[in-house]
């Protein structure tokens, strides 16, 4: 009985050890939702350059954009405005059953929808809703204005 104890702890902890190593959660959708209202640069882009260094996971994305309609701007961003976007989009593992978080997407040249953080010290901005930092320009009009939530119906 002893030994039976010893083996089915030692298979919990192995087990436990193999499934921590592929753990990566998902991220809560209302909290890319949160992210997506608390953005302070909510702005419609057309982007018009797009490079992306793709070495290993972890591809380096530079986009310049022009502003066309500002939602909310905390840095003062003006329509006809150039930026710079930068960012990491870490790419999923290629293995079976993996799960985890989505990446940011990689931006393609085209009109779009940015919630944003920025400037940083090299004057780029950055995704501030992870998977969810570009969207469709309709999706970010539809948006209440940030600190005026829509009241939900019971």
């Amino acid at each position: 009985m002893h030994i039976r104890r010893k083996i089915l702890k030692a298979t919990i902890v192995v087990m436990a050890l193999l499934f921590a190593s592929n753990a990566a959660a998902v991220i809560n959708p209302k909290l890319l939702k949160q992210a997506q209202s608390n953005a302070p640069e909510q702005l419609i882009l057309q982007v018009l350059k797009v490079t992306v260094d793709k070495k290993g996971r972890d591809w380096k994305v530079l986009a310049t954009a022009r502003v066309q309609e500002v939602k909310a701007s905390r840095s003062g961003l003006k329509v006809g405005a150039e930026i710079t976007i930068r960012y990491t989009s870490r790419r999923p593992p290629e293995r079976p059953g993996w799960t985890g978080p989505k990446p940011t997407p990689v931006l393609s040249k085209g009109l779009i929808g940015a919630y944003l953080n920025g400037p940083g010290r090299d004057g780029a901005y950055r995704p501030a809703a992870r998977s969810r930092s570009f969207t469709a320009p309709r999706r970010l009009r539809n948006n209440p204005p940030p600190g005026k939530q829509r009241k939900r119906a019971k």
